[in-house]
């Protein structure tokens, strides 16, 4: 089971870093800034779980959290700012500053984890079950970083299911449906716990 999960993490790391060189070769455009951040950012989050599953020592488990972390703690973000610019909906420069000025504070205590007990309230490696991994306690900030998440996650959905049904162009629709299932992803796994 261990190799078939890395295998499937490897194809993950691997389709992300595609997805680099078919966003490069594209003109750029402010949606498509956005999509490649959100594009690095599940780049670094797929390439620091892999490191985990594949850390030996507690050490080199936290340095790969601190890389997973590097891409998932901005990828919220940077999805939503798509989303949003995608369906032209406006939002205002404070909003996206305090947003990532936040995002920066979640990563701050992440990488200074084993010091203080805001995001993770313990560490521990243990080297059963499935593969060695990080056990984690989860500390208040952990808690309300997934509030802010789901929020996040949430207004974005709500976005595009709006400019679906009241700007949405007969010949954008299509995109939109698919951007519609591809926003209902992300929710799922969150409560299926994925």
């Amino acid at each position: 089971m261990y190799t078939i999960l890395l295998i499937i993490q490897l194809i993950a790391v691997m389709g992300t870093f595609a997805g680099f060189t078919v966003l490069l070769r594209t003109k750029p455009s402010k949606v498509q800034v956005l999509m490649l951040a959100t594009n690095v950012c599940v780049y670094l989050q797929s390439l620091g779980y892999l490191m985990e599953m594949t850390s030996t020592t507690f050490e080199g488990a936290r340095v790969a959290i601190c890389m997973e972390y590097a891409g998932g703690v901005y990828l919220n973000l940077f999805y939503a700012l798509f989303m949003f610019e995608y369906c032209k909906i406006p939002i205002p420069i404070w909003i996206r500053n305090v947003l990532f000025g936040y995002s920066s504070f979640v990563y701050l205590n992440i990488l200074t984890a084993p010091q203080n007990k805001l995001y993770y309230s313990s560490m521990e490696f243990v080297e059963s079950e499935l593969f060695p991994h990080m056990e984690l306690g989860h500390g208040p900030l952990y808690l309300m970083n997934i509030a802010t998440v789901m929020i996040t996650i949430l207004l974005a959905f709500m976005a595009v299911i709006y400019t679906f049904f009241k700007k949405g162009q007969e010949n954008n629709r299509k995109r939109l449906g698919i951007l519609i299932i591809a926003s209902a992803l992300p929710i799922i796994g969150y409560i299926m716990g994925i």
